[in-house]
Formats: C-alpha cells, structure tokens, sequence
C-alpha cells in the first residue's frame, strides 16, 4: 500500500502524524529500492538507504549523525582494545572516555537508547498482537500507544549494547585491517 494511501485509512479527527511513525512504517519500497520514511513537522519524506536495515532503529544507527557517531566510537573503542573479551558495556565506557566530546557521546549514546527502547516497545506491542505490520492506520496509533503505556523502559543492557557493537562492525568493516 501507498504510505499516502495508509495514512489516508486514518478515521481519527486529528492529524495523523509524528516521528513515532517511523518505527511503525518501515521500511517501504520505490520502484524496487528500500528506504525509510522520516516523520517531522507535519510531513514525511523517504530517505534512502544506504547501509541494509531491518528497521527504524537500525536506520538511524547505521545512517543519521547521532547514531553513526555512537557507531565509530564503539567501533574505535572495541577495535584499539580487540584483544580483550571485555563486555559489551566496558567497550561504552571506553568510546566516552576516548570520545573528543564526552557529554555530546553521552547525549547521542542516550538519543540511540530511547530509540532502541521505542522499536522493542513496538515490536512488543505487534508480536503480543501476533503482528509485525500494522493493517491500517487506526491500527498504528493503537499500537504505538499501547506501546507506550504497556511497556515500562528497558536499559539497553548488554543485549543491547551488543546488538550495537553488530551494527557498528557493519557500519565501519571497510575500516578493519586485515
């Protein structure tokens, strides 16, 4: 379906719109290229991707400047210390002690954690629903708000942190050396 064609099944009397979108529109497809929609002010435009992407959160990972940023900095910290098995949270602690502007890495690391933490509340919401895509647009806003008011935060934790370190090694493997 038309993402125009989606956002037009909405019965509510407000807008339909909002960032939250992109976690529960993605990815979509033109003329046989994925990319992903990005939700602001009222609008919406679609972003191509460059680096493959299972959803919003990796997107952003993998392609906006916060997100790359974390990236390069777990990747520098894991790769200058790739002899050590250290856990995932000690190679963080590393990329903020090395980081040129600890308090801006922190912020990014942050904005990266709430937008893991908005992508599993979603996809919590839709496997509880046995879902994984919303059929309507009533439906997306039902999900994004059960979402929301059902799962409390989760910390990233190793898991999470570990799926960064992946994404991070996809990101930046034309740097490894051989």
């Amino acid at each position: 379906m038309l993402v125009e064609d989606f956002i037009a099944t909405h019965t509510g009397s407000h807008q339909f719109e909002g960032s939250g979108l992109g976690y529960l529109l993605n990815p979509v497809e033109i003329g046989g290229a994925r990319g992903f929609t990005d939700w602001a002010g009222g609008g919406w435009a679609v972003i191509e991707e460059v680096y493959p992407s299972a959803n919003f959160f990796e997107f952003g990972c993998l392609h906006a400047r916060s997100g790359v940023e974390v990236l390069f900095a777990l990747f520098q910290a894991k790769e200058s210390n790739s002899r050590s098995n250290s856990e995932p949270t000690d190679v963080v602690s590393r990329a903020a002690k090395a980081a040129h502007d600890a308090q801006r890495f922190w912020q990014d690391l942050y904005d990266v954690m709430s937008s893991w933490n908005t992508q599993t509340q979603i996809d919590g919401e839709l496997a509880r629903r046995g879902r994984n895509f919303c059929r309507d647009a009533d439906e997306a806003e039902a999900v994004f708000h059960a979402a929301g008011s059902s799962f409390p935060p989760q910390a990233m934790g190793n898991e999470g942190f570990r799926v960064l370190l992946g994404l991070a090694d996809r990101r930046f493997r034309h740097l490894l050396r051989e």
